[in-house]
């Protein structure tokens, strides 16, 4: 299993920065010319599922950069644009986008090759054509074909490239298929800023050569070929872009998910937060001020070197003496934990308990260690985040290295089920699109979790430099995957501190 959207956001980003979201309202991938969106999924899924969102966020995030990056994504002057147009400018901007992102970034083809091979098992591309296939087809997924299987290499698709192709030259000749396909690799093989004109106009070109073809082309069967490919209307056209045929899938993998967490605000706020709690974040804070300010705050770390007084080849600016001995200098190393962004994750959820059910409720225990170590953070100038999850993710404070305020939100109550996945997903992405070198999550909860799915976010997050440590309010359980980052004890304090002993700064 795999964390889909946190691979498919770190794949954004790899491809010049371009940020994925997702809209509930979705049918499947696309892009507003400035970030990629998927559909609404499970966070974890298995390998079908991660081919199908790496490579269309792959794709999606290439009409970023080489679609809507040149001067325009709208047809140029002199397009008359009809349905067979728009589909064929489709049909060839997307080879063209492939190949020179594929250029430009390296580690990418496999995606773009999984997506295909997903594609051809889900039966998005045919070998052949029907026995009566519309010639708007037979031009469509003849050029389609031809370049997805030899100019960009998915050689998955090369026997449909041959059967479509010789179906097409059957349909139409082959002298007038040759220019077709010559007209189209033109546009495929464009680069430059005006590149996203060449489709629209090569679709507009062959139009026009079809129309000749069917005024004056000898052979009238072929002629009439012609002139039905380009009247073709919009319900006899197959989709060309590759995102359209992946609807069905989308849809499908979405019934088929874990959950569907939404963010949600909190309507609490801190002042809600019963004194006893806070009373005794008060003492967790002086029990763990110290022990985490010591793993936390790099303000001078020293190196000792041994040396004798006058040695040639050391830079003097960097040593200063120690005590009165010649012989023992030490280079100062200047650190600063405000480089670090922590974002703290509180189980909500009905096996939590409530807040007001005294020191006994898990929930009062986890709200009095959240508030005793934003405390510490904000002591330590440390930009910090809350957040909370049940069945649902629920946003607190943004980040922010100053110390809580009465009006600022702060869950209180419990209730539903434990989404960890969902919510460390969440907590996940914000962090990634935080600029701290460094960044923190911390989970506080009673522990009981998937493991398996679980174990994939934090894989996914440790990958992408995102440290997970889990604060466990109960037993240790589930937690096999995380050992050195979990703390359980009886005492919150000591669990906090457990959960920071392999934390090196």
């Amino acid at each position: 299993m795999k964390a889909l959207r946190i691979l498919a956001a770190a794949l954004g980003r790899s491809i010049g920065g371009v940020s994925v979201t997702v809209d509930p309202s979705a049918d499947t991938a696309y892009t507003d010319g400035r970030r990629v969106v998927l559909p609404l999924l499970p966070d974890v899924g298995g390998e079908d599922l991660e081919d199908l969102l790496l490579g269309l966020t792959a794709h999606e995030a290439f009409h970023i950069r080489f679609t809507f990056g040149g001067k325009t994504a709208e047809p140029p002057a002199g397009v008359i644009v009809t349905p067979f147009i728009k589909r064929l400018q489709n049909g060839l901007e997307d080879p063209r986008i492939e190949a020179l992102g594929m250029k430009q970034y390296r580690g990418i083809p496999k995606y773009l090759h999984k997506l295909i091979e997903y594609g051809i098992r889900q039966g998005w591309f045919s070998d052949a054509p029907k026995c009566r296939e519309h010639p708007g087809n037979l031009v469509l997924f003849g050029l389609l074909y031809q370049f997805r299987a030899h100019f960009l290499g998915q050689h998955a698709l090369d026997i449909a490239a041959k059967n479509w192709g010789d179906a097409a030259i059957k349909q139409f000749g082959g002298e007038l298929w040759a220019q077709i396909v010559s007209i189209g690799e033109a546009a495929v093989r464009a680069s430059s800023v005006d590149a996203p004109d060449g489709p629209w106009l090569a679709a507009q070109k062959i139009s026009d050569l079809l129309g000749d073809a069917a005024k004056n082309y000898p052979n009238k069967k072929q002629g009439k070929a012609a002139k039905k490919a380009m009247e073709a209307q919009e319900d006899e056209l197959r989709q060309t872009d590759v995102s359209d045929m992946a609807g069905g899938s989308l849809a499908a993998e979405g019934k088929n998910g874990f959950w569907q967490m939404t963010p949600t605000p909190t309507r609490q706020q801190v002042a809600d937060i019963p004194d006893d709690v806070k009373l005794e974040a008060g003492r967790l804070y002086r029990k763990i001020a110290g022990p985490l300010e010591s793993k936390l705050w790099a303000r001078s770390q020293e190196e000792t070197y041994a040396a004798r007084t006058g040695t040639c080849g050391v830079v003097t600016t960097a040593l200063h003496r120690l005590g009165t001995s010649g012989s023992v200098f030490a280079r100062r190393i200047e650190g600063d934990s405000r480089s670090i962004a922590v974002k703290l994750l509180i189980d909500k959820s009905g096996s939590m308990d409530c807040i007001n059910s005294g020191s006994e409720s898990r929930h009062f225990v986890a709200a009095a260690g959240a508030l005793a170590l934003t405390r510490t953070f904000a002591g330590l100038g440390i930009e910090y985040s809350v957040s909370w999850f049940n069945g649902k993710f629920t946003q607190g404070r943004p980040f922010s290295s100053a110390p809580l305020k009465a009006n600022e939100g702060w869950s209180c109550f419990c209730s539903g089920g434990t989404c960890m996945e969902g919510g460390m997903t969440h907590a996940g992405l914000e962090l990634q699109s935080h600029q701290a070198d460094r960044k923190l999550l911390i989970v506080l909860t009673d522990g009981s979790v998937q493991e398996e799915s679980v174990a994939a976010i934090d894989d996914a997050l440790m990958r992408q430099g995102i440290e997970v440590r889990y604060v466990l309010i109960g037993k240790l359980e589930g937690f096999d995957f995380a050992k050195g980052r979990v703390g359980s004890s009886d005492d919150v304090g000591k669990s906090m501190i457990e959960a920071f002993s392999g934390f090196a700064i």
